[in-house]
């Protein structure tokens, strides 16, 4: 099985229809009390989990809280599964490029 380049997984990273099924699952285990939005303490739960993985202090509530004002788009203090994919997708294309 040959890899992929970087590019290719970049497309796929950046394809719906390939990241869609990822992103379903991140959400619905990142939605914790199942009301279909990601709610601050969801995020924070979310971003710590991610920074325990890369072993990173956890963020700091004003990290968390620009992060939450950056996925809102539209100011209604939650965030929808089309604005957590923003963040999803970062986090994949950052962890992609900074791969060793």
């Amino acid at each position: 099985m040959s890899s992929l380049s970087k590019e290719e997984l970049r497309k796929r990273i950046l394809s719906k229809e390939i990241f869609e099924p990822m992103l379903n699952k991140t959400f619905s285990e990142a939605d914790i009390n199942k009301n279909g939005y990601i709610e601050k303490f969801e995020l924070a739960n979310f971003l710590k989990s991610i920074y325990r993985a890369i072993c990173l202090p956890p963020p700091a509530d004003t990290e968390i809280e620009k992060e939450l004002k950056r996925l809102d788009r539209n100011d209604d203090n939650k965030i929808s599964k089309e604005e957590f994919r923003i963040l999803v997708q970062d986090l994949c294309l950052f962890f992609l490029d900074n791969s060793f």
